[in-house]
């Protein structure tokens, strides 16, 4: 039976994995120093200092696709292309610890190295830990020339009997090297003749400029055995890559060649090979791996010189582009597709326009609480590239929950053009559901010259006599006459003769210097004004206001 703290140790060792994940998922997605991969990587690097201030040591076993703690597996990833244990597995990497004691910058400088292990498949783990210099993290990694290992079951029967032979022969020339060191073997170096060492490198100098198609190699030596070898690590490469890892090499070898040698290679062949490629991810429902091709030929697009080069690539993406395609690329999204809405939202935005309309059509269909707000960020960012893609979440058909989103994404909008923003809001002034015609108002009134203008004038009136004097400072400094008529119905309203003596001659003021002489007829009717039984005090105070704005008319003519 596991015990609580033992329980408790593998529960917290799961928490700093699951923290790992998602600071690797933010160092995909934006620079390293961008504040949301910094956050991510301090979260990791806070609960790992924690683990070891409580649980002491963190001791991880690397197995193939899993790190455990005890019996007890604490970290595994399905995707063996973003599995961390499998990545450092292959790399001999057997056992990993994390002490008390281990610094933020260690901390840190380990999540980064982690990254680093699963994005570049040709980096080497141990190296990658060595050169990290770290004083409390200790890691224990195969010895290929004196140690066992388990046999890894993703290699062939042909690659463990080569691997048997090569510790074989490993263990040979330790025993040779070894033999004697008991009796402390002495070892005699003679001086020698510099100017005859000369002589003798100039006679092998004329050997090997020897007649062609003479060999200076020696019968001893097997001149295939470098290309045995590497032929032997690419067979090895290619068992743990899978099929996905390998039409990423041969685009790659691809792309060189057409680098090196385009006439040779042909650009009919890559477009043929690289339109295959994105076929082939669509085909297996893979996002991460059609994600990972787009920002390859993006970044071609970006550097090539050579106008057939800048077609070739632009194809690829029209191809991506066509209708059909965008509609299985949907499809994924709203299924389960590998890379998930993430991979999704960056697939779209290597598209461009075509992206962001995919993205609105998308929304409108998703099912999911994570795919729609990965959209309405990835809409909101993009939506400069043309904002009547939004159009169709403010159709008056839908539903109000998907217009307030789409007015939600208007709210964020800074730079758009005035007319463009008068437009979408008009959309969702118009909507049938008051609650969606309330918040569209809102927006208009408080992002629209127009709106603006009329908040104000409708708070002339307002009950409260900060808003009030707010708006009336705005009419008379933006000299806004039609605000006239507003201002006159104010001041006749019963309403006016409560408020306090310095409003009313402000509101009076206001309508001489707005309408100048086209105020002297209403002043003249309000230097007449009738008196009732009732607040006597005020309507004479409002015909003696009156009186003396018409008496500044008269100076100024």
């Amino acid at each position: 039976m596991v015990s609580d703290t033992n329980q408790e140790k593998v529960w917290f060792a799961r928490e700093v994995f699951q923290l790992f994940v998602k600071a690797f998922t933010n160092l995909k997605l934006y620079p390293h120093h961008h504040v949301h991969a910094q956050t991510a990587v301090g979260a990791f690097v806070d609960r790992v200092r924690s683990f070891v201030s409580l649980h002491g040591v963190l001791r991880l076993s690397v197995g193939q696709d899993t790190f455990s703690v005890g019996e007890d597996v604490v970290y595994e990833e399905e995707n063996r292309n973003e599995n961390l244990a499998f990545r450092l597995y292959v790399d001999g990497l057997r056992e990993l610890s994390i002490n008390p004691g281990v610094t933020r910058e260690e901390a840190e400088r380990l999540a980064h190295i982690f990254y680093k292990a699963v994005v570049d498949t040709t980096s080497d783990a141990t190296l990658l830990l060595w050169e990290g210099d770290f004083h409390f993290i200790d890691y224990a990694a195969i010895n290929s020339l004196s140690e066992a290992w388990d046999q890894p079951d993703f290699l062939s029967n042909e690659s463990l009997e080569q691997l048997r032979d090569m510790n074989s022969n490993a263990d040979d020339m330790v025993a040779r090297l070894t033999a004697g060191a008991g009796n402390r073997a002495k070892y005699e170096f003679e001086l020698s003749d510099r100017g005859s060492e000369l002589e003798e490198l100039e006679r092998y100098g004329d050997l090997l400029e020897g007649e062609e198609g003479e060999s200076t190699q020696s019968g001893e030596d097997d001149i295939y055995e470098i290309e045995e070898e590497a032929l032997q690590q690419l067979r090895q490469d290619a068992a743990a890559w899978g099929p996905d890892r390998m039409l990423q090499a041969v685009v790659e070898a691809s792309l060189d060649g057409l680098a090196l040698q385009p006439d040779l290679i042909g650009r009919e062949n890559v477009t043929w090979l690289l339109t295959e490629a994105l076929e082939m991810a669509l085909r297996t429902n893979d996002m991460e791996l059609l994600s990972s091709f787009l920002n390859r030929f993006e970044g071609e697009l970006g550097l090539t010189e050579e106008e057939e080069d800048e077609v070739l690539f632009q194809y690829v993406f029209d191809w991506l582009g066509r209708e059909q395609n965008l509609s299985r690329l949907v499809d994924l999204a709203k299924g389960s597709g590998v890379g998930g809405p993430q991979a999704f939202c960056r697939i779209l935005g290597l598209l461009g326009e075509q992206g962001l309309h995919a993205a609105v059509g998308t929304y409108l269909q998703a099912t999911s609480k994570e795919l729609e707000q990965a959209l309405l960020e990835f809409v909101g960012n993009n939506l400069h590239l043309n904002p009547r893609a939004l159009l169709p979440l403010l159709d008056k058909r839908e539903d109000k929950t998907i217009v307030r989103a789409g007015l939600f994404l208007v709210s964020k909008q800074t730079n758009l053009d005035p007319d463009m923003l008068e437009e979408l809001l008009a959309h969702g002034r118009e909507h049938p559901h008051p609650e969606v015609r309330t918040y569209a108002e809102h927006l208009w009134r408080t992002m629209t010259d127009q709106g603006t203008v009329d908040s104000y004038v409708d708070a002339l009136s307002a009950e409260s006599p900060r808003d009030r004097v707010r708006a009336l400072k705005f009419v008379i400094d933006k000299r806004f006459r039609p605000a006239l008529d507003k201002l006159k119905e104010v001041v006749e309203s019963k309403e006016f003769l409560d408020w306090d003596p310095k409003e009313r001659k402000a509101y009076l003021s206001a309508i001489r210097i707005l309408g100048e002489t086209a105020s002297i007829g209403f002043l003249q009717r309000q230097a007449s004004r009738r008196t009732g039984v009732f607040k006597r005090a005020q309507v004479k105070e409002i015909r003696d206001l009156a009186q003396a704005e018409l008496d500044k008319l008269k100076k100024r003519r």
